[in-house]
């Protein structure tokens, strides 16, 4: 039995090759994953801050609210979104954020707080957590003391 074998011309192999890339690469959809957070979302918080002085706590102020949240997809990167303004880098489920230090002044009380959060993302839900560590001082009674607290935040559809 003998075989023989039909030679394609170089230049109709390398079309049939190109084309069949060009079919393939060119159905690809490129997912963007933020897609499933973009809208408006229902948010409730809860949590507390606390005063201390001496390692005793000298005040409580709760966390507590309830109001409408956005969520968009910010645009200068492929990984971020805003919530709120609040930006954070979505990396499977998981939501990244950096930590945020603020110092204010109000009545005669100086204080230096660091937010850390950290945070997930599921279909319908969202829970960013956020811990608060930092000083506050009242120069005029010669007083000081260390801010602690914590906070939750779900947002749902």
């Amino acid at each position: 039995m003998e075989y023989t074998i039909k030679k394609y011309p170089m230049k109709k192999v390398f079309f049939f090759v190109a084309l069949a890339g060009m079919l393939f690469t060119s159905c690809e959809k490129e997912v963007d994953l933020r897609d499933a957070y973009v809208g408006d979302w229902t948010a409730e918080a809860s949590g507390a801050i606390v005063m201390n002085m001496d390692n005793e706590p000298m005040g409580e102020s709760p966390i507590s609210m309830q109001e409408q949240m956005s969520v968009s997809k910010v645009t200068t990167s492929g990984d971020e979104l805003s919530i709120n303004g609040l930006i954070c880098k979505l990396k499977g489920k998981e939501l990244i954020f950096e930590d945020e230090t603020s110092t204010a002044s109000m009545n005669g009380v100086d204080t230096h707080i660091t937010v850390k959060r950290t945070g997930s993302a599921e279909k319908d839900k969202i829970v960013i957590n956020e811990t608060y560590e930092g000083t506050w001082t009242m120069t005029m009674l010669m007083m000081s003391g260390t801010i602690s607290g914590s906070n939750v935040i779900t947002l749902t559809r």
